[in-house]
């Protein structure tokens, strides 16, 4: 049976409308599985950084806590704002220098961080402020 001229533009018009749509529906998938993928990269390198700040702030305290009281002993784990981070024992390093780590986690990302300084009241001199990879 012949088909008219018609019929066989028209199913060629279809089927080449029907690739088309896949082509494109494939493409806009893979886009957004890539950005899917770079928005958790953004969050991991969020979280990192906010747990390095809690880190950081973490030792801040302890160093304005030893300018006030050379006996500070540290040990402690405290709230900085919302997130907690960990301050370890402070122990001298030398006769005037104290050395002590922080640490704090933000969503699974941990932040490690190693403190040596010499504190005085009213200043503190730091001789070592240093990202610990674990």
């Amino acid at each position: 049976m012949q088909y008219p001229s018609t019929q066989k533009s028209g199913f060629i018009a279809l089927v080449s409308i029907l690739l088309i749509a896949t082509i494109v529906f494939v493409i806009a998938i893979g886009m957004s599985s890539r950005a899917l993928g770079m928005n958790d990269m953004s969050f991991a390198e969020e979280s990192s950084y906010r747990a390095l700040m809690l880190a950081e702030s973490c030792a801040e305290h302890a160093l304005n806590n030893l300018e006030s009281d050379p006996n500070y002993a540290g040990g402690e784990s405290m709230w900085i704002g919302t997130e907690p981070c960990q301050l370890g024992r402070i122990s001298s390093s030398t006769s005037s220098a104290v050395a002590f780590s922080t640490d704090a986690t933000v969503a699974h990302f941990i932040r490690y961080l190693a403190v040596e300084a010499i504190p005085l009241v009213g200043s503190t001199t730091i001789s070592r402020w240093s990202i610990v990879e674990r």
